[in-house]
């Protein structure tokens, strides 16, 4: 027991001492580790000025982005972004693995999106706003992640805002109001996000071993707080998500059993919902996560950030 004690304050201890940006040695998990290159002369001064940049962020572990670079490939990067708040993406931790190209900066940077999530983004990163694009001489990495953070972990979601197809998503929810699809959306990717939350701490990336295994310590009750608030506002699909975090977040050394209630509270709500309203329920789950696994399938393999944001 006094070992399970001493390890668990050493993870907090670094969690709290993790900075938002480092140079660090090993980038053997990194996805583009194969295709890592040394840069050519202009791409090099401009990825070290990229670094000057990133050392600018915050310090502390309030911060939403925390980057990696690499000090024998300093081609690669990996970054986090915490899901903002007031957003279905609310605490989850997004992670990428960054390759800049070459003839960097006249050509954005190529992401790889770490899907633990059963989701991979908004369509708004294959199918940009065409007003927005990367500015050589001008675009950073860090404007590009701030960009994600903005426009892509938003509470808006894809339906007929950013979708390629909006006539599609018209057709399918032709008997639903606006309103209602984004809720079902919102829904639905924050219980993914939430489910990921046991996947990203079991397997976190390297380097960002300590920071998983304390951000959730930490965050722990906020987030099932905010689980919380989800179940009552949509009565009955977050229950098995609310116990397996409560169960993931105690073996993680946070307190949370006294948070039971809200699971309690959830299964009351939902014997009284008769057998036809939980048919609708599950029918329209189904129906949303059918289109929103169409398009989200699409970035499994990555994508590239071509005239993106500036």
């Amino acid at each position: 027991m006094a070992e399970i004690e001493e390890m668990r304050d050493e993870i907090t201890k670094h969690f709290k001492n993790f900075k938002a940006f480092e140079v660090v040695r090993d980038p053997s998990d990194h996805h583009f580790m194969k295709q890592s290159k040394k840069p050519k002369a202009e791409a090099a001064k401009a990825i070290f000025n990229e670094y000057t940049i990133l050392e600018q962020l915050p310090s502390e572990t309030s911060s939403m982005i925390f980057v990696r670079a690499y000090e024998d490939h300093i081609d690669l990067m990996r970054a986090v972004i915490v899901g903002p708040q007031g957003t279905p993406y609310a605490d989850a931790l997004f992670f990428f693995d960054i390759l800049f190209p070459q003839d960097y900066p006249s050509y954005p940077p190529n992401l790889y999106f770490h899907s633990y999530y059963g989701l991979h983004f908004n369509p708004n990163l294959l199918y940009p706003n065409n007003n927005q694009s990367w500015l050589p001489k001008k675009s950073s990495m860090l404007q590009l992640l701030l960009s994600i953070q903005a426009l892509v972990l938003n509470e808006q979601g894809p339906y007929y805002f950013n979708e390629p197809e909006p006539d599609l998503w018209r057709r399918l929810f032709s008997s639903t109001k606006k309103s209602s699809c984004l809720d079902q959306y919102n829904k639905d990717v924050f219980r993914l996000c939430c489910k990921a939350m046991p996947r990203v701490m079991r397997n976190p990336p390297m380097h960002f071993e300590c920071f998983v295994l304390g951000y959730f310590r930490e965050n722990a009750y906020k987030i099932l707080m905010n689980c919380g608030e989800y179940m009552n506002k949509y009565d009955v699909d977050l229950v098995e998500v609310m116990r397996l975090l409560i169960d993931k977040f105690e073996k993680n050394g946070s307190y949370c059993k006294h948070l039971y209630y809200l699971v309690d509270e959830a299964d009351q709500k939902i014997s009284k919902i008769d057998g036809g309203e939980k048919k609708a329920i599950a029918q329209g789950d189904d129906q949303s996560s059918l289109l929103i696994n169409k398009w989200w399938k699409k970035f499994v393999n990555g994508f590239k950030f071509n005239d993106l944001f500036c």
